[in-house]
């Protein structure tokens, strides 16, 4: 959701037309230490143009014999082919903006700053296609006559695989906790909704001390009504996950409070300097 939210401001900020490379998703090959995920942005109204194996190739191909390479680097050349790998820190890059055509962009752009622009835009891309139903009807229509909040525990490989937690890391219940009380400070007869990979975890090892409704009904292709929910709630209580990131922003309530992990990385606090949004609250 952020390379392609990137993706539409490059667009619209240079002029440019713009192609989604999803090769590397849709990679099944083995890999050790990393958790695979389907292309699903057909779940919402704006439209992905996916590059062509022709484009594609003109980027990413790498020729072995020599007169391939030969003919590749001087088409590159001729055509002023460009590579632009994201900065390693995850920053906010204000050169993207002066790009030219035929131009490959690599990297994940998790920074609002890409697209704050033409917020309007993005969320009118995001908007899901299905109406609700069922369960989620009903959940969504209870979530509006209350103050609401929806809390992300995320859970799955960043506890359960011993690399990817050292590299991401989870969010402690005291982080919670605190998160807890500072909206209740500020908001009256609060009802928290718990979203989570693992909401038996969460029963066992977390106490709120207000009304607590678990959603976890929604599984597999249905995964992505979590977000939705989230985005209906009054306010939200983030994880370091991208998933109830886009939950959060998503939410239009004017008034809506975010917390947010302060630290998105186990060992590298400063790889999230501009991925939090300055209205939303760090602890």
């Amino acid at each position: 959701m952020f390379q392609y939210a990137f993706g539409q401001s490059l667009a619209q900020e240079c002029k440019i037309k713009v192609f989604f490379d999803t090769t590397e998703l849709l990679n099944r090959a083995p890999k050790e230490n990393f958790t695979y995920r389907d292309f699903e942005l057909s779940i919402f109204e704006g439209e992905v143009p996916l590059a062509s194996s022709d484009l594609l190739r003109l980027f990413t191909f790498q020729p072995k014999s020599l007169s391939e390479r030969i003919y590749y680097r001087l088409l590159r050349k001729l055509k002023q082919v460009r590579y632009y790998p994201e900065a390693q820190n995850f920053v906010y890059e204000p050169a993207v903006w002066r790009t030219s055509p035929n131009t490959y962009f690599e990297g994940y752009w998790q920074s609002e700053l890409y697209f704050q622009k033409h917020e309007q835009l993005i969320r009118q891309c995001f908007k899901f296609k299905t109406p609700l139903a069922g369960k989620n009807l009903q959940l969504a229509q209870q979530m509006e006559g209350e103050n609401a909040i929806a809390i992300h525990v995320r859970r799955g490989d960043y506890a359960n695989n011993q690399h990817i937690n050292g590299v991401h890391g989870t969010c402690s219940p005291e982080y919670y906790q605190a998160a807890i009380s500072i909206i209740a400070s500020q908001v009256s007869n609060p009802v928290l909704y718990i979203f989570s990979d693992e909401p038996e975890w969460v029963a066992q090892n977390m106490q709120f001390g207000y009304p607590v409704t678990y959603v976890s009904h929604n599984t597999g292709k249905s995964s992505f009504e979590d977000m939705r929910l989230m985005s209906l709630c009054k306010h939200n209580i983030i994880a370091n996950s991208s998933f109830s990131w886009w939950g959060a922003w998503l939410n239009t309530n004017k008034n809506k409070i975010v917390v947010a992990p302060k630290q998105w990385f186990a060992t590298m606090p400063e790889y999230s300097i501009n991925l939090i949004p300055l209205s939303w609250i760090q602890i």
